[in-house]
């Protein structure tokens, strides 16, 4: 680890991305910090300590590395004092809707244009796709979407269109596209939010399932526990 890497993050955060890439010897240098909060600067045979909380984060299974002999044991059952697991967006999918707000936003920053409308039945669409590059996948098909046309409006014609261009499969469930199809949302006023378009459909689903949450959250693609907490915040 270079002393400037460490030593920036004094008395702060030191955030280390894919940890599952380090090397042995690397491996060993991150123990002695998180054990010790002690580190031999780069060149130096002097050990220095340092106050620093550590964030570490990786995509690669670091328990089944660690049998392996690819990942010190010692230093996975130390990482795994407080562990977080954020679920693949497949997983969740009904986080597709507000991370293709926040991409946009993003998108028509960097480029500096107005951000990119998309309309409910686009959402619902997206939804199709399962997003095996997770996150980083849905962040590179928006970008290099309107690095392409610059649309005003992403309607669903266009996910269809970019998704069936680059071979990526939409499978869309008959009962999801239904309800997209009779979406009786005005658009000719205020443009929806994602609230509005989100309560909308929860309550349409709840209406078909016959207030079945089950069965309603299996219709929109998403987990009990979302309708659940979207109900109790009402």
């Amino acid at each position: 680890m270079r002393e400037g890497l460490v030593k920036s993050a004094e008395n702060g955060v030191l955030f280390l991305d894919e940890i599952g890439d380090l090397q042995q010897g690397s491996q060993v240098k991150l123990l002695r910090l998180l054990q010790d909060n002690s580190y031999y600067p780069l060149g130096s045979d002097s050990i220095r300590q340092i106050n620093t909380k550590i964030v570490a984060a990786t995509n690669r299974d670091l328990k089944k590395m660690s049998e392996t002999g690819e990942f010190r044991k010692d230093l996975y059952y130390r990482l795994m004092f407080h562990n977080i697991t954020i679920p693949p967006l497949r997983e969740r999918k009904e986080d597709i809707f507000p991370v293709t707000e926040h991409l946009l936003a993003e998108i028509a920053e960097k480029y500096n244009i107005r951000k990119p409308i998309i309309t409910a039945p686009a959402l619902m669409l997206m939804t199709g796709y399962d997003y095996p590059g997770n996150v980083r996948e849905l962040e590179g098909i928006l970008y290099d979407m309107v690095a392409e046309t610059y649309p005003e409006t992403i309607d669903e014609k266009l996910i269809a269109d970019y998704f069936r261009r680059k071979g990526l499969k939409l499978e869309i469930q008959e009962e999801i596209t239904g309800i997209a199809d009779r979406l009786d949302i005005d658009y000719r006023g205020s443009f929806p939010t994602i609230k509005e378009v989100s309560d909308h459909l929860i309550k349409m689903a709840l209406d078909q399932a016959e207030g079945n949450i089950s069965k309603a959250a299996q219709l929109l693609g998403i987990n009990r526990q979302t309708i659940y907490r979207h109900l109790s915040e009402q």
